[in-house]
Parts: C-alpha cells; sequence; structure tokens
C-alpha cells in the first residue's frame, strides 16, 4: 500500500478582505511528496503567482497519510456508479482521498489560536501540552508543533477522550483529520 498526502492551496476571503479583483480559489491533490519537497514548494509558488498582487495564498498538507488501495477502489466504483468527466479526474480522486474512511493514520489537530486565546485569558501554550500529556495519559503522544499566521498547529499521535481538555480551553478547536498548514505566502508581482 502507498501511503499519500493530500494538499490544497487556498487562498481565502478572510484573508484577502477588501483586496480589489480579489476571486477566492483552491487547488487540491494528492502525491507522494513530503509536505516540504521542492517540486510541492514550486506549485504552491506558481499558485501563488496567479493571484492578484497583495494577495494571500496558504498551502495545507494531510495530518493523516492517505490509503492509496481505499481510494482508487472508491474511484473505480464512483466510475461505475457515474457519469464523469474525465478531465476532472484528479479533482475526483483528491475529493475521494479526504473522506476520514480514506485516510491510513488516526493523527489528532489541535488548533490553537493566539487571539482567540489571549481575548478569553486561556492559559499558554507549554499548559496546554501538559495538560495533553495528563489527560491523554502518555507523555509520547505529540507528534509536532508548528507555527500558524494565528497560533499553532499540535498534532498528536492517537486520540485520547478529550472532553474535559477542550472544557478547559473552549477556544482550543479539536480537528480529528484535516490539514496542517505548511506554508503561506503574499503575491507581490
Amino acid at each position: 500500500m502507498e501511503e499519500l498526502g493530500l494538499i490544497l492551496f487556498v487562498s481565502r476571503n478572510k484573508d484577502n478582505f477588501g483586496l480589489p479583483d480579489f476571486k477566492q480559489r483552491k487547488y487540491q491533490f494528492l502525491t507522494n511528496k513530503a509536505p516540504d519537497d521542492p517540486k510541492n514548494m514550486d506549485k504552491f509558488q506558481d499558485f501563488v503567482s496567479k493571484g492578484v498582487n497583495g494577495e494571500l495564498s496558504r498551502y495545507y498538507y494531510s495530518v493523516n497519510k492517505r490509503d492509496s488501495r481505499k481510494i482508487q477502489k472508491d474511484v473505480i466504483h464512483y466510475l461505475i456508479d457515474n457519469n464523469v468527466n474525465i478531465s476532472k479526474l484528479d479533482s475526483l480522486a483528491s475529493r475521494i482521498a479526504a473522506k476520514p474512511e480514506n485516510r491510513s493514520e488516526n493523527k489528532w489537530l489541535f488548533d490553537f489560536d493566539i487571539g482567540l486565546i489571549a481575548k478569553h485569558g486561556t492559559p499558554k501554550l507549554d499548559q496546554f501540552i501538559e495538560d495533553i500529556f495528563e489527560m491523554s495519559g502518555d507523555r509520547d503522544i505529540l507528534e509536532s508543533i508548528s507555527d500558524t499566521i494565528t497560533g499553532y498547529h499540535i498534532i498528536v499521535k492517537h486520540g485520547f477522550d478529550t472532553r474535559i481538555l477542550l472544557e478547559k480551553y473552549p477556544n482550543v478547536e479539536l480537528k480529528r483529520d484535516d490539514m496542517r498548514l505548511i506554508s503561506y505566502m503574499e503575491n507581490t508581482n
């Protein structure tokens, strides 16, 4: 089984509000390359360059790898059952790959937004991480912590009972199968 990653390049309204001639754009595709592979970064720079001057674009990569066999099987069934424009096959495969049942891992992402946390007086990141260790009962649960535009993405290796944790941190969002921010860039043409 080949494990794939899902990539999403997106230019969102919330990042580009009031920018003249801006139109929301996105491009999603599957890859067998690492998030920081130069070819992926080149594709992202190309996506950014096609936006209007001053437009901010984001590059996301799936937290969980995708199972190519499951995706292939689902695509075949979809093609049999539906009238499909073959020129849109890449888009179809990406959409099917994004379904939670096609992941090959069960990592979770916590979206820790500093702006919301500061506004509501929630404790700092280091306390949140300690609480994850305590409430999961696993000091090895942490996969990674990465910066976002407004805070951090905290990825854990597996799930656990988060009810008390999320009650303590109401402005931290749990995303069980989502995308993590790899990069963001503004078009300066």
